[in-house]
């Protein structure tokens, strides 16, 4: 891209204390994978543990606190964040809470999407992981009157100055007890995506929905011009894009409850070394699930976080948004 161009830094929606929370939230577990028959990464994390236990209550606090980032496109933020520096009202920022807050509940009773926390997790991996912003607010679209979107659960992109690369990722995110059924579901969804539907395929809107909608921290009309070029045919820099899947699976993880027999000093060192050989596992299951459904021609990046309970993660969610779970 052109001297004008951007720093990736500068077009993250997450601010630098809501990176460093995501830090001290997930512990990431070092394990290098690569798909042996597949093009596919990883990254492998799981809850912080205080006083022994998982801190299941403080990460829910914290994915709650990024709902406006999720939920309201940038530009209403930069406008809302020019209206604070002009006013000092506090109330900017609480209207628009409610309103993020309210649209997640929309997207929930609506089933435009589940409106549950899968979707915010894997927001804020993409974000504060991978450092990769995201492109267009799916949720805003989908609870929009006038907007009937399907296909990827996000979009979110990095670039890379040196070879002028634009990375797309297509969002899947699946919360399920048994690992097995959230992996099957986020295939499914992957084929449902690439496969035409009345001529034209999800993914295609998807693209249609990028140039007519994108929304990030940090874009000048220049900028924008030549993002658009990326998904034009007849542009050179459409051979620069690349596009990968960026599945998360959230599942019930079986080793939480024999936690309460270990040393409290042991805990979390005990902890890590079971969930390595579930990874490996997990890995191995993808992998496979990818290579029968025909799939190993796509390219992946492979997310994975273990929770005591899934239910009980959905329901306190809710609860943290003020509504009953069903």
């Amino acid at each position: 891209m052109s001297e004008h161009s951007f720093n990736p830094s500068d077009l993250l929606s997450l601010s630098p204390r809501a990176i460093n929370g995501f830090r001290s939230r997930l512990r990431e577990v070092s394990l290098a994978w690569a798909g042996r028959e597949i093009t596919a990464a990883g990254k492998f994390f799981y809850l912080s543990f205080k006083d022994g236990k998982p801190t299941v209550d403080e990460f829910i606090d914290y994915i709650y606190s990024q709902i406006i980032p999720f939920c309201i496109p940038a530009r209403e933020i930069r406008e809302s964040h020019q209206k604070f520096n002009e006013t000092n009202d506090t109330s900017i920022w609480l209207k628009l809470s409610d309103k993020a807050r309210n649209l997640f509940i929309k997207a929930r009773n609506e089933r435009v999407i589940s409106g549950e926390p899968g979707e915010l997790i894997l927001y804020i991996i993409l974000e504060a992981a991978l450092f990769a912003p995201q492109l267009a607010s799916k949720m805003y679209l989908k609870t929009s009157e006038m907007m009937p979107v399907h296909g990827a659960d996000s979009i979110h992109m990095t670039y890379a100055p040196s070879s002028s690369v634009l990375t797309l990722y297509w969002g899947e995110s699946k919360l399920y007890q048994q690992l097995s059924s959230a992996l099957y579901e986020i295939i499914k969804s992957i084929l449902s995506f690439i496969s035409p539907k009345e001529g034209r395929t999800p993914k295609e809107r998807n693209i249609d929905i990028i140039k007519d909608h994108i929304s990030l921290p940090a874009i000048s009309e220049d900028f924008k011009k030549e993002l658009l070029e990326y998904f034009d045919p007849y542009s050179e820099r459409s051979n620069l894009l690349r596009e990968v899947h960026a599945c998360f699976a959230g599942f019930d993880y079986s080793v939480y409850s024999d936690l309460r027999s270990v040393n409290k000093d042991e805990i979390e060192r005990y902890f890590q070394g079971k969930y390595f050989s579930r990874i490996k596992d997990a890995c191995s299951m993808f992998e496979s699930k990818i290579k029968d459904s025909g799939l190993n021609h796509l390219e992946f990046h492979f997310f994975l976080i273990p929770f005591p309970s899934v239910e009980e993660l959905r329901n306190k969610f809710l609860r943290r948004l003020g509504v009953a779970s069903d």
